[in-house]
């Protein structure tokens, strides 16, 4: 009410959490000051069915409403991205502010200013906050919560603890759990960055002292940071001791991972980036730490060469249908097999074609093994006049594939009933 009064038609409450949060406050609103507000909310889904239809609920928004947008928390500012295009496109109202119930100080998705700041360029309307996690670490700065003290006394316990942990680690050869433990470190740390929010308590002089101490928390972090990375990233060590203004010793020694070690009024130096943000435009090109690199586009790859087709064996002389109606092919099934006795290539076969069973000599013993034979379904030329191989008649042919390299196989007619005739 202090920041946009009761001059206002509708409070919209993005879904899901503003939702009620939209509701209580109508109410609060009916209650404390005798305004009664309307409140709308959109659905994550359209409603396709029922008398509440649509991507809203609550009160339908009208052209010249003026409109509240009013949230929990806002961190990227995501929610709004995807929230006032739905509002203005509903109706031709006036979105005049945005109240979040926290700021929790985090950059938006530009990733240059902050969430707040970022809704308040883009789309033209204020956004404000009941309170900032500024005023959260503020309230809670050295005061105990069930007789513990959490502000800035945590991310020294965690050092501490994480030196002590990483020493076992290390002593046990355990490697990965060692550097995930300063990795954990390293998170919180940055956590607590956007905690303590530095760059608003720069800007209030009264603040003077307590940003002395957060920044000290976190110089001192990094310094305890570089010695412990030193076995993993040793050139990297050396480049934060220097931009922290210390003498980058001849080795890095456990023995002053201990808090405390950075001097006060240690003067820091500025430096480049270790490791400079990586972004690649939409043309292509790369940008490391501000400095563009063009690339060059790849040479096509080669068309891959195409692999020479084995010579056909030629195609034999024509002949008419009537001489091709001769030939009577059907549908056998493999009931045994075996090879045949001092012959290499010959399998000596039992084959079931119908009611009658068959020997069938064939040579593709060097192709399949008398065990897969039986119970194989096989084509035969079942007219063939009988011979004799190697002293068996042989009553029937196999109907094969070869391509003249050496590899063969059988026409395998699966499913297929023995004696079925083949066409």
């Amino acid at each position: 009410h202090a920041q946009y009064g009761d001059d206002f038609d509708v409070l919209f409450g993005p879904a899901y959490k503003g939702i009620p949060i939209s509701v209580v406050t109508a109410i609060a609103y009916s209650e404390l000051y005798g305004k009664e507000i309307r409140y709308c909310s959109d659905r994550k889904e359209e409603k396709d069915h029922g008398a509440d239809k649509g991507s809203f609920l609550g009160s339908k928004l009208q052209d010249g409403d003026r409109v509240v947008m009013i949230e929990d928390v806002t961190t990227s500012g995501k929610s709004m991205e995807e929230t006032v295009p739905k509002v203005r496109n509903a109706a031709d109202v006036e979105i005049i502010g945005l109240m979040v119930s926290l700021n929790r100080m985090e950059v938006g998705l530009g990733g240059q200013v902050s969430a707040l700041d970022e809704i308040k360029e883009k789309y033209g309307f204020e956004a404000n906050a009941i309170v900032s996690m500024a005023d959260v670490v503020e309230y809670l700065y050295n005061k105990p919560y069930q007789g513990k003290i959490y502000i800035d006394d945590e991310l020294k316990a965690l050092v501490k603890e994480t030196v002590a942990n990483y020493v076992k680690a290390m002593d046990n050869m355990e490697i990965n759990t060692a550097i995930k433990g300063v990795w954990a470190l390293i998170s919180r740390a940055n956590k607590y960055i956007d905690e303590t929010a530095p760059w608003i308590l720069a800007k209030d002089e009264a603040k003077a002292d307590r940003l002395k101490t957060v920044m000290y928390n976190l110089a001192e972090t990094l310094r305890i940071v570089a010695i412990l990375i030193s076995p993993y990233i040793p050139t990297t060590s050396p480049k934060i001791y220097t931009q922290l203004g210390l003498a980058v010793p001849e080795q890095f020694l456990l023995a002053d991972a201990e808090w405390g070690g950075l001097a006060n009024g240690t003067k820091v130096c500025k430096g480049e980036p270790l490791y400079p943000r990586i972004e690649v435009t939409e043309d292509g090109a790369t940008i490391i730490g501000g400095k563009r690199y063009e690339h060059k586009a790849a040479a096509p790859a080669p068309a891959p060469a195409k692999e020479a087709k084995p010579a056909m064996e030629p195609i034999k002389p024509e002949i008419a249908f009537p001489d091709f109606e001769k030939i009577d092919l059907r549908v056998g099934k493999v009931l045994e097999a075996e090879k045949v006795k001092k012959s290499k290539k010959l399998l000596k076969l039992q084959v079931e074609i119908g009611d009658e069973v068959r020997t069938i000599v064939s040579g593709i013993s060097q192709y399949y093994e008398p065990e897969q034979m039986v119970g194989k379904n096989v084509v035969v030329v079942a007219n063939l006049a009988p011979a004799k191989l190697m002293g068996i008649e042989s009553f029937g042919m196999l109907l094969c594939a070869s391509d003249g390299q050496g590899n063969l196989a059988l026409v395998d007619p699966q499913n297929l009933a023995s004696g079925s005739r083949v066409k």
